[in-house]
C-alpha cells in the first residue's frame, strides 16, 4: 500500500471509529408464534439453544451494538429477555399478522418504538452469523456511508445457470458456441435476510429493510443459512457442530 493509500485508510479509520462512539447502535430481532412451516419456529433448537436465545446471545456479544431489542408476542419469549436482562418489546397481534399487515407497517412499527441513531435489524432465522460478522457489518454500514451508501444488506454471491418463469435462460446463453462454467458466469446476488442496517430515521422514513442506495455484504453461505423449515434447522444443526470442532 502507497503511503497516500495508508493514509487514506488510517484517516477513514478514524472517522468510522469516530462515528461507532458517537452513534448509538441497537439490533432489533422480531418473532412471533404460530409460524407456517416450522410450528413456533423460535423455539426450534440449534445446538442447545433455540433461534432467539442463540441471536440474543450473538448480539450480546457484539462491540459495535450498543442496545439488544427483541419484539414479540410470545410469553416465552419475554421471561427469556427478562432473564437475559435485554429489552423485549410486545408485539400488537395485527403486526403479527402476515395476512394482514405488510411488512412495511411492521417495520414503521418496530423502529418507532426504538430510541437509537442505526438499527441493525438481525433476523433470528439466520442462527450462524458471527459476532465478529455483525460488529463488521456496522462498521461497513458507517464507512460506506461516507461514500454515498445509505443502507447495508447481507447477500449470497450466486453463480449458477438460471432460467425464469418464461423457461428463458436467464444469465447465459445454453446455444452458445462454448458452454460457460457456473465459475464465470457473472456474479448475481440473492439477500439472504441475515443482516439489514440504516439510520433509524430511513427506517422510519421509508418503512423497509434499506434504502435506495444500499451496499451489500457478502457473506459465506455457511454462515448466512435462513433457516426455513426441517431441513435448513437440520443443515444449520451440522454446520454449527462443524464449526465447533475445528
Amino acid at each position: 500500500m502507497c503511503v497516500v493509500s495508508k493514509s487514506l485508510a488510517l484517516r477513514q479509520n478514524y472517522e468510522v471509529d469516530n462515528k461507532v462512539n458517537k452513534c448509538k447502535v441497537t439490533s432489533i430481532t422480531v418473532c412471533r408464534k404460530d409460524s407456517v412451516r416450522i410450528k413456533d419456529k423460535w423455539a426450534s433448537l440449534v445446538g442447545d439453544k433455540n433461534l432467539v436465545e442463540r441471536k440474543v446471545d450473538t448480539l450480546k456479544k457484539c462491540n459495535c451494538i450498543d442496545e439488544v431489542i427483541v419484539g414479540s408476542n410470545v410469553l416465552d419469549i419475554q421471561e427469556l429477555c427478562s432473564k437475559k436482562n435485554i429489552v423485549h418489546y410486545w408485539r400488537d397481534e395485527y403486526y403479527c399478522d402476515e395476512s394482514l399487515c405488510t411488512a412495511n407497517e411492521m417495520i414503521y412499527d418496530m423502529c418507532t418504538k426504538v430510541d437509537t441513531d442505526v438499527i441493525v435489524w438481525a433476523h433470528c432465522t439466520n442462527p450462524l452469523v458471527s459476532s465478529g460478522t455483525y460488529d463488521k457489518a456496522v462498521r461497513i454500514f458507517l464507512e460506506k456511508e461516507l461514500e454515498g451508501y445509505d443502507s447495508v444488506i447481507s447477500v449470497d454471491l450466486v453463480k449458477e445457470h438460471l432460467w425464469t418463469t418464461n423457461r428463458k435462460p436467464l444469465n447465459y446463453n445454453p446455444y452458445a458456441e462454448s458452454h460457460v462454467l457456473s465459475s464465470d458466469l457473472p456474479p448475481l446476488f440473492k439477500q439472504n435476510g441475515a443482516i439489514f442496517i440504516q439510520r433509524k430515521k430511513d427506517f422510519v422514513q421509508n418503512k423497509y429493510f434499506f434504502g435506495k442506495n444500499p451496499y451489500l455484504m457478502i457473506l459465506e453461505e455457511s454462515e448466512s443459512l435462513d433457516v426455513n423449515d426441517v431441513i435448513d434447522l437440520k443443515i444449520a444443526n451440522i454446520l454449527l457442530t462443524e464449526s465447533e470442532n475445528k
